[in-house]
């Protein structure tokens, strides 16, 4: 918290005159004449501010000034002029017992978990698939899907699998129109190629189901057409943020005296205002929402300033119960809050005005297939310390870790969930054992990794289509050169058999654990089998 406290008050530092223009009354367009006057002008009020929110001057006290006033050397407050330090949060949520309690305004917070943090208020969203009778894939009795063993082994020449980095149509390892690299020797003393297994799956199309509904869109390039583009990184902040508020309502409803009956009442979601300010804040008005970058610590801190100043959340309390409220504030009261000019103003209300796709793009992402715990898995995944476009890559990638079944020929423009993945379709793809079966749609291991550099910079071929694409749109590099989001194949491109996936984690020595779709679906593993290091040129 302390930490939290310090960002939100270096923030402020720059704004604090807003503080002087509110207990004025003069903000006509701002926090609104409730939130203006202090709770103890309200003499029918009987609730006692036990956790000021961020908002309040008071919310950056660290000594007894929070009611006596009088604030000691060491407190953020200490030296201030008294209009600069007194308290100007009215929550809109009363405790019982008040005379403006009113029950059927506030919710009970008995979704808040037994260590005081609170949960959803809703079960997150699985990823939808088809799950009827007929549709449900039959897996061999007795069988586990197989993952490569990490033990590196020769592989019999007869046994080498078909291509599994299909092109558009046919499912061909690449272009034939593209310029091929310079020859290198495959690093020495690097795990020798073991190239993956189809999972067995011999289910023939059944005469029954009418043919369009098995049968994989030859048209695949098509699909997503108008959905693709995104900015995920600003979808992982909103999430990241939520969670943070669900954990910040548990810490204050842990503060107050019958903390645990609190009642809860919250303002509607306001990310889209909020990243408008943001983005008038670092003067990124251009192809918004998409064009908002957050490519820098500074960038994601300045973001997140900006939410816990437009998001107040404060505790009250008196002998009877507790309430919690959580006051958002809109794009309007940002821009007074942070005083801007007329040109601002402008600015910021055209932005304001795509509130809607702000919401599309957060709610259409990928994570909002995921589970909180899930959210939570991707993320303690990602290495510390890589480039913002790395870690868009493999927030993707990870994000559709044991969700997404292999399927030869597989493809989505999709951002976010696909909802196609996990119904059967007929495997229309010439060269696998699996041609003309029927299986869960899911993706081949191309497919897997274009959709990943797709969700990650909204365009259909940032990396390029197919293995062989893939290999020739980026740059061979060292073994020991690996950097998280970087390719690995299994053999250089145009060759007979390929097989390619992205570097989760490395070290001096090369890749630790790689993320590809082959046997069994999406899969992290370790990186026996690859052999070659690409590093896409999108990346630079």
């Amino acid at each position: 918290m302390e930490s939290r406290k310090s960002k939100v008050m270096n923030m402020r530092k720059k704004t604090r005159k807003w503080t002087v223009i509110l207990m004025c009354g003069l903000m006509t367009a701002g926090v609104g004449a409730g939130q203006v006057i202090p709770a103890i002008a309200k003499s029918e009020c009987t609730c006692e501010i036990t956790v000021h929110g961020s908002n309040c001057p008071l919310w950056e006290c660290t000594c007894e000034g929070l009611t006596t006033g009088e604030h000691t050397e060491g407190c953020a407050l200490y030296g201030l002029a008294e209009d600069l330090t007194e308290c100007v949060c009215e929550p809109s949520a009363h405790a019982e017992g008040c005379p403006r309690y009113r029950e059927e305004d506030t919710v009970s917070l008995e979704n808040v978990g037994a260590e005081g943090q609170a949960e959803p208020s809703s079960e997150p969203q699985e990823p939808v698939k088809e799950e009827t009778e007929e549709q449900m894939p039959q897996e061999p009795a007795g069988e586990e899907p197989e993952i490569p063993d990490q033990t590196p082994q020769e592989p019999a020449e007869e046994e080498l699998p078909e291509t599994s980095g299909g092109s558009a149509t046919e499912g061909s390892s690449g272009s034939e129109e593209t310029a091929q690299p310079e020859e290198t020797a495959e690093p020495s003393g690097t795990p020798v190629p073991e190239d993956p297994e189809e999972e067995p799956l011999d289910m023939p199309a059944p005469d029954e189901v009418p043919e369009g509904d098995w049968e994989y869109p030859s048209g695949w390039e098509g699909y997503g057409d108008g959905r693709m583009e995104g900015n995920l990184l600003a979808a992982a902040e909103a999430f990241i943020l939520d969670r943070a508020l669900e954990e910040h309502i548990g810490e204050v409803q842990g503060a107050l005296d019958h903390g645990t009956d609190a009642l809860l009442a919250e303002d509607e979601d306001n990310f889209g205002d909020i990243l408008a300010v943001y983005a008038v804040l670092s003067g990124q008005t251009e192809d918004y929402p998409y064009g908002v970058a957050l490519d820098t610590e500074e960038k994601v801190e300045t973001l997140r300033s900006v939410y816990w100043s437009m998001t107040q959340v404060t505790g009250v309390s008196n002998r009877n119960g507790a309430a919690i409220s959580v006051r958002r504030l809109s794009a309007q009261e940002g821009a007074e809050l942070y005083e801007f000019s007329e040109e601002q103003k402008a600015l910021l209300s055209n932005l304001a005005e795509q509130k809607g796709t702000v919401e599309e793009i957060v709610g259409e992402s990928i994570f909002a297939s995921l589970t909180e715990e899930e959210f939570a898995a991707v993320c303690e995944q990602i290495p510390e310390e890589i480039s913002a476009d790395r870690r868009a890559v493999l927030m993707a990638a990870l994000s559709l870790e044991e969700k997404v079944d292999y399927f030869w020929g597989g493809k989505s423009l999709a951002y976010g969930w696909d909802e196609r993945w996990g119904q059967m379709r007929t495997v229309t793809c010439e060269g696998s054992d699996t041609t003309g079966t029927a299986r869960p749609m899911g993706l081949d291991c191309s497919g897997f990794v274009s959709w990943a550099f797709l969700n990650a910079y909204g365009q259909n071929e940032a990396v390029g289509e197919g293995t062989d694409g893939q290999g020739y749109s980026s740059r061979q590099a060292a073994w020991t050169e690996a950097q998280p989001g970087d390719l690995v194949f299994y053999h250089s491109p145009d060759s007979a058999t390929n097989h390619v996936g992205i570097v989760v984690t490395a070290d001096e020595s090369g890749p630790k654990t790689v993320v590809h779709c082959g046997t069994g679906g999406v899969k992290v593993t370790g990186p026996s089998g690859f052999t070659l290091v690409y590093q896409p040129a999108v990346y630079s």
